[in-house]
């Protein structure tokens, strides 16, 4: 899904409203922004939640997953592959 400033609830709302997810469920849940040039990732540690973020000085994310599904499910390899752009 494509973020615009959305905080902590804001991020837990859509993947529970938009998605039918459940935010608490320890899944890390990553957003892009529309540029492909930031994503946000939202985890639930089971005390609270993380929020991170990360924009890129040059270029676009290219590991970006190519579906048009709004969800996509990724192994840890891809997620490290996407966060190390």
């Amino acid at each position: 899904m494509i973020i615009k400033n959305e905080r902590f609830d804001g991020f837990a709302a859509v993947c529970r409203k938009h998605f039918d997810l459940d935010p608490f469920s320890g899944h890390c849940f990553i957003f892009r922004n529309k540029r492909k040039t930031a994503i946000k990732v939202l985890l639930y540690d089971f005390s609270g939640f993380w929020l991170c973020h990360k924009r890129l000085t040059k270029g676009q994310f290219k590991q970006w997953p190519k579906t048009a599904a709004s969800v996509v499910t990724i192994d840890p390899q891809q997620l490290n592959a996407l966060l190390q752009q």
